[in-house]
């Protein structure tokens, strides 16, 4: 089980206040969720919740792993975000036989850039036969 994880299950415990809150929203067992917190409490070697039968708090400690979580999550987030529109920006190169429909390689011409197609394109049609 990846580090991530366990942070983002804290995070939802935290917020949700009750494991079991916790577990619907992550869709796994509370079960689930208590081995996870178990788990990254023995791994840090520190008390991040008191737990007892009927109420749940958190320890100082808890408090500031708990905003620390939250800033890498959000760092994370914004990672794969930028990744994603850096994987669809550039330059895009089509070369076509000219016997290709004109009427679509104007439509790609004359398409505004989006948000996720930012950047230019260059269509070339090249004199091959199509096989």
């Amino acid at each position: 089980m990846d580090v991530l994880e366990k942070m983002t299950t804290y995070v939802r415990v935290v917020e949700a206040g009750s494991f079991s809150a916790a577990a619907k929203q992550l869709r796994i067992s509370p079960a689930a969720v208590s081995r996870q917190i178990s788990t990254l409490e023995d791994e840090l070697r520190v008390r991040l919740l008191r737990r007892t039968t009927r109420k749940m708090s958190i320890t100082p400690a808890g408090r500031g792993y708990y905003e620390r979580c939250l800033r890498i999550l959000r760092e994370v987030d914004d990672a794969q975000a930028l990744a994603r529109t850096k994987a669809t920006e550039g330059l895009l190169n089509i070369s076509a036989p000219v016997t290709w429909p004109s009427r679509s390689m104007t439509r790609l011409r004359t398409r505004p850039a989006t948000r996720r197609t930012a950047g230019f394109s260059y269509i070339e049609s090249a004199r091959r036969a199509c096989v």
